[in-house]
């Protein structure tokens, strides 16, 4: 947070949480695990976010194969 703030970046609240969401219910398309896998218990409240991003397989694998250097 303080170095999003000094070099002047909004960084969206939960945006790393979101992501995963995104890019894992993608790969696996079981929503339940991915929730699970989140901690998130109220799985309607999860579909409602997560179902129809239009994140693709592709997507999710290409997200999780990041690497830094």
């Amino acid at each position: 947070q303080a170095l999003c703030e000094k070099i002047g970046l909004k960084w969206p609240h939960n945006a790393l949480r979101h992501s995963f969401g995104s890019y894992r219910y993608a790969l696996t398309k079981d929503i339940a695990k991915t929730a699970y896998e989140m901690r998130h218990e109220d799985i309607e409240t999860f579909r409602s976010w997560y179902l129809n991003r239009g994140v693709t397989h592709e997507m999710g694998r290409d997200y999780f194969s990041i690497r830094l250097r």
